[in-house]
């Protein structure tokens, strides 16, 4: 619940005008998200939201600090096999091979993973 906070504080800070206020709303969000990472740091859907989160910021902003940190863990989480619901492992594994620039090893990994049976 704490990362769909971070969300919602993000999608806040992006309709937001006032430049100042959206800037406030930003490290919000990304402080909410840090106390989800830190609560459930194993989670992979929380490091995705975080991570696809970050993507989208301005890096002139500093506030994409998480990147390499969240796709290490995303990896490392793929590659011990956690399923998911296929819609999410399917929505994960197009973000992660569009804007992760991924290797030629972790992109095979990718579609190894979306071809396990999902949990649910």
């Amino acid at each position: 619940m704490v990362a769909f906070q971070g969300a919602l504080e993000t999608l806040k800070a992006r309709d937001l005008w006032n430049p100042l206020e959206k800037l406030k709303w930003s490290e919000q969000s990304q402080a909410t998200l840090a106390r989800a990472v830190a609560a459930d740091p194993d989670n992979l859907e929380i490091r995705f939201l975080r991570y696809s989160i970050q993507h989208g910021l301005p890096s002139y902003l500093g506030l994409s600090r998480h990147l390499a940190q969240d796709r290490a863990a995303m990896m490392a989480q793929i590659a011990a096999g956690v399923a998911l619901e296929m819609a999410s492992q399917q929505a994960i594994v197009d973000f992660l091979l569009k804007h992760a620039r991924c290797t030629e090893a972790e992109k095979h990994l990718l579609h190894q993973w979306l071809d396990q049976p999902a949990s649910i």
